[in-house]
């Protein structure tokens, strides 16, 4: 739904399977993407999709949108484009959503050649997406049209639920967490990612692995550099199961050098000082102001240096 910022007058809505079923769009705690250009962009869960569907106008019934990426109008909510998988009804069927994983615009111009602007996301089978946000070649049912489709590495310790997390992005590389795996970084080369066999090979990963939910990573850094990535470990006792969704104990947060991930800069596991709230799913830590704020069951919690 949108708003006017200044009214709160509802100005838009939009209804991924208006003439179907399911496609919720969760992300798992992810935000809307948007574009230089103001255009916003998400993903789907499950769903009804119809694979006639009109975009300029959407006819019924051909309109629904479920287990999709789309482009929408900032103003109107219109649906602008969107791709879709050859694989979503077989997707859909087992929940395995696309919309567990949100979805990140890279900087304008730094994909590939051919397709300089670009988005990223993952899903529920632990696949890492590179699209063309431009082209974002709609749906085929005999081919995909993308501009990488890779598996993410140590997806046989997670056949199934293994991404519930947003990318993070610095500086030519994107930050993935995966659940019962660590934290890796894909460094771009050429606008892509390097990749074995249809197999993301990362270029760091972190020491530590997180459980499910598996963690959203954030970036700080200075206009010199010196980029920190923040991650919350929700399930460091791993008690935190898919039900009944709670875990007992503090979050951990902790800091890696973005440039290589084997080096843990801080856990607030170290003193008991530092302790963060009772974990709580799909929490991202929020870099403002020299501060780190983890929000926790009843509890927020403000990290900085020490005087």
């Amino acid at each position: 739904m949108a708003y006017d910022a200044a009214t709160l007058v509802q100005i838009a809505a939009w209804n991924d399977t208006p003439n179907g079923t399911k496609g919720g769009i969760w992300m798992s705690g992810g935000g809307i993407a948007v574009d230089s250009s103001g255009a916003l962009y998400l993903s789907t869960g499950n769903g009804t999709f119809d694979d006639s569907a009109d975009i300029v106008p959407p006819v019924a019934p051909n309109n629904d949108f479920g287990e999709s990426f789309v482009r929408l109008d900032p103003s109107s909510l219109a649906i602008k484009d969107y791709y879709t998988p050859s694989q979503n009804a077989a997707w859909t069927k087992m929940d395995e959503d696309l919309t567990s994983s949100g979805v990140t615009v890279l900087p304008d111009g730094i994909g590939p050649s051919g397709h300089p602007n670009v988005l990223v996301g993952s899903d529920k089978e632990g696949h890492l997406w590179m699209l063309d946000r431009e082209l974002m070649s709609r749906f085929s049912p005999t081919s995909d049209n993308t501009v990488q489709y890779l598996t993410l590495p140590g997806i046989s310790a997670c056949p199934y639920n293994c991404t519930y997390s947003t990318p993070a992005y610095y500086n030519g590389t994107v930050y993935v967490g995966e659940v019962a795996n660590p934290v890796r970084a894909f460094t771009l080369v050429n606008g892509e990612f390097s990749e074995s066999s249809g197999v993301a090979t990362p270029s760091s990963v972190s020491g530590e692995i997180y459980q499910y939910p598996g963690p959203t990573p954030a970036i700080s850094a200075s206009p010199t550099g010196n980029a920190i990535l923040w991650v919350l470990d929700t399930n460091a006792n791993g008690t935190y199961t898919q039900a009944p969704f709670k875990a007992s104990g503090p979050a951990i947060l902790r800091a890696y050098n973005a440039t290589n991930l084997a080096s843990t800069l801080y856990s607030s596991s170290t003193l008991a000082r530092d302790a963060a709230g009772n974990a709580v799913k799909f929490v991202t830590p929020v870099v403002a102001n020299g501060h780190v704020y983890v929000a926790g069951s009843h509890q927020l919690t403000v990290y900085g240096l020490l005087p």
